[in-house]
């Protein structure tokens, strides 16, 4: 199984591909790759089996979405670009997932959507509720 996460090195943003057993946990690194020269990316997403990466960031202006081809060692080509929020996002309590044309994601610390996702284009939102945590969530997956 792979996994792979996002971090901030004080450079830039780099996604980290590594190996995840949940018998043994993250075994070692296969790539890490730059994706921003600042700390903006707010969810990542990656299906392996697809090579399709989506991810939430802050452009200066508001929150989008991109998704864009990713092959575990390197970016490819920008499919789409698409807004989720006309504002800055607080990165501990945002986060995003897709699976099967279903995203779920946070949009503060209190509140889980889950809308119809597919070719970057949003559709009805299917539901959305509130939830309580006790301490501020750093990331979050769905499936």
């Amino acid at each position: 199984t792979v996994a792979s996460y996002v971090t901030f090195n004080g450079r830039e943003s780099e996604v980290t591909v590594q190996r995840f057993t949940p018998d043994r946990g993250f075994e070692g690194k296969l790539n890490t790759v730059g994706i921003s020269r600042s700390d903006s990316i707010l969810g990542w997403d990656w299906d392996e089996r697809t090579n399709i990466a989506s991810y939430v960031s802050y452009n200066g202006r508001e929150t989008i979405v991109t998704i864009q081809d990713f092959f575990d060692d390197r970016f490819g080509g920008i499919y789409k670009k698409v807004r989720l929020s006309r504002s800055r996002l607080d990165k501990h309590s945002s986060s995003w997932t897709v699976y099967r044309g279903i995203t779920e994601y946070t949009l503060s610390e209190n509140s889980l959507t889950r809308q119809n996702f597919a070719g970057g284009v949003f559709g009805s939102v299917l539901q959305r509720f509130g939830y309580r945590a006790r301490s501020r969530v750093g990331g979050r997956s769905c499936y």
